[in-house]
């Protein structure tokens, strides 16, 4: 059941790691809701969006590094 959760997180967080990196490379990221848009742009506001891409790269490489803790407590 671990191996089934770790594949999970890994699955959302390496897609909000590519979102992340994707935002880089536009200029622009969304740091609103599904319901409520709140489009930053890097031109516009750059300590707003480049704490929203570190906040993200963050969350998703910690999300990967718990999904290989689980990964790994399933082996033991």
């Amino acid at each position: 059941m671990a191996k089934l959760r770790a594949i999970g997180l890994t699955i959302v967080c390496s897609s909000a790691l590519v979102y992340a990196l994707k935002s880089v490379a536009t200029g622009t990221i969304n740091l609103g809701s599904k319901y409520r848009e709140a489009t930053v742009r890097f031109a516009d506001e750059p300590g707003l969006f480049l704490f929203g891409v570190i906040f993200m790269l963050v969350l998703s490489v910690g999300g990967i590094a718990a999904a290989w803790q689980l990964w790994k407590k399933d082996d033991d």
